[in-house]
């Protein structure tokens, strides 16, 4: 994962997909540690439908957890509060079908 940082905002590009985050103040920094794109790390294209499953009953949130597809393997994780999605960057690592996740803020 390729990251880039400039004074205006983050991005991030992996394979192609760029995601721009550009925290507001401390609303947006607050918005952005609730977020965590992660990647399933395998040349092989896995069902979309299965990842989520998995990932949703392996982390056993709480809280609401919203999972957005952004490209092969990739996946943008918007948990409703803070403490779950430090709990899930801490909690790793995590294994998706036998392949490693990584995940990032």
């Amino acid at each position: 994962m390729e990251l880039d940082a400039s004074h205006t905002g983050h991005e991030s590009s992996v394979e192609g997909v760029e995601v721009q985050l550009e925290p507001e103040g401390e609303a947006g920094i607050r918005t952005a540690r609730k977020k965590l794109i992660g990647r399933v790390l395998t040349s092989k294209m896995l069902n979309k439908g299965a990842v989520k499953d998995i990932i949703s009953k392996a982390w056993s949130l709480v809280e609401e957890l919203n999972i957005s597809d952004l490209g092969p393997n990739v996946f943008l994780f918007n948990f409703s509060g803070e403490k779950d999605a430090k709990r899930v960057f801490d909690g790793g690592p995590w294994f998706v079908m036998g392949y490693f996740l990584s995940l990032q803020y």
